[in-house]
């Protein structure tokens, strides 16, 4: 196997895994958040994370062509969606520092499913 295959091989396979984490995270602290109420972050540091992104985000979806009402409705929604996964994967990754990872199964399995949904969908993105 010559350099070009293995890096068409694992380069997916470990931007899959990283991302396949970070989901798992991400299911965590929405499960935390929305199951046991516990809430990691204040609610100020989500605002002002949310602004700052909104901020970033317009100015990007206004770099591509986009006019007034539609950049900042563009990037509001960037944002939020952002945000969602920023604080979600924090709260996930506290709960998780505080209360230890689950069993071996729960953990393979979930990493195991969310790695295939983060596969899928970056071969979605770049089929394209």
């Amino acid at each position: 196997m010559d350099k070009i295959e293995t890096s068409k091989m694992f380069y997916p396979l470990a931007i899959s895994l990283a991302l396949g984490f970070i989901l798992f995270l991400c299911g965590y602290g929405v499960y935390s958040a929305l199951f046991l109420g516990i809430f990691s972050v204040r609610h100020s540091i989500v605002f002002f994370v949310f602004a700052v992104i909104l901020v970033l985000a317009s100015k990007f979806v206004e770099s591509r062509g986009a006019e007034f009402p539609n950049y900042i409705l563009g990037g509001a929604i960037i944002s939020g969606v952002v945000t969602f996964i920023l604080v979600s994967v924090y709260n996930g990754a506290l709960w998780i520092v505080k209360n230890g990872f689950p069993n071996l199964d729960v953990t393979l399995f979930g990493i195991g499913l969310a790695t295939i949904i983060s596969f899928v969908l970056l071969s979605l993105i770049s089929s394209r």
